[in-house]
């Protein structure tokens, strides 16, 4: 997922149940923030759910401008054709 000043990449771990997201800010190659939503072993994986916690937490630690983090929202909320919600 691309947004003008940042790039998400998610990258999912099935043996652990593992959903990684790393936050890259403008066109610098190491992330800038990551992410991790694990998934308890009782509970069905989604892979939705695990894109929405594990970006908040990637977006936790950085100091971004509210209306850059609104936009990174409205760009995963349209991300494919089916609406997430």
């Amino acid at each position: 997922m691309k947004t003008k000043n940042y790039f998400v990449k998610w990258r999912y771990l099935r043996e652990g149940r593992i959903t990684q997201c790393f936050l890259y800010v403008g066109d610098i190659k190491t992330p800038a923030g990551t992410g991790i939503a694990r998934t308890y072993y009782k509970d069905k994986a989604d892979k939705d759910t695990g894109r929405k916690i594990s970006l908040r937490y990637a977006m936790k630690g950085l100091d971004i401008p509210k209306d850059e983090r609104e936009g990174l929202w409205e760009e995963y909320r349209t991300m494919t054709k089916k609406p997430r919600w």
